[in-house]
């Protein structure tokens, strides 16, 4: 992980690190967005499938909310889409869901996490080992 980069944004509270360049020498396209209730950080890597990786931190919304949101969206955007059931379960020591969806030749899964007074929505595509290496870096940062 000697070229890996450190990645934080205050509106984000976490630590998380991504190659740059991949390991095929592609470069990491990050667009960030906001919204008066939540801030996302989407990590591509330019040109091929080795990243894909999005993280995203909520306020003043409950899970429910934010996964009924989420499928709304993907729904409405993509066809042939197929939806697991939501599990619940424990990541980093905090209630979480879980979630995959599947399309013609893509699949992604869908963490949501809560932490402290927020929402984290973790989307990647397990299918690329340098997804799995990056959640594996995500630190969630105590709020001041």
């Amino acid at each position: 992980m000697d070229t890996w980069i450190t990645y934080s944004h205050q509106n984000l509270s976490v630590v998380l690190k991504y190659p740059s360049p991949t390991p095929q020498g592609n470069s990491v396209n990050i667009n960030e967005q906001s919204t008066p209730s939540s801030f996302r950080a989407h990590f591509v890597s330019e040109g091929s499938d080795e990243i894909y990786f999005e993280v995203g931190r909520y306020s003043n919304l409950s899970v429910k909310q934010v996964i009924a949101d989420f499928l709304k969206d993907v729904t409405g955007r993509i066809e042939n889409l197929k939806i697991s059931e939501v599990e619940e379960l424990t990541y980093a020591d905090s209630p979480a869901r879980h979630l995959s969806i599947h399309w013609p030749g893509k699949e992604r899964v869908i963490l949501f996490i809560e932490k402290e007074d927020a929402l984290y929505r973790i989307i990647h595509d397990p299918n690329s080992p340098i997804n799995i290496q990056i959640l594996d870096t995500l630190e969630f940062l105590k709020n001041s």
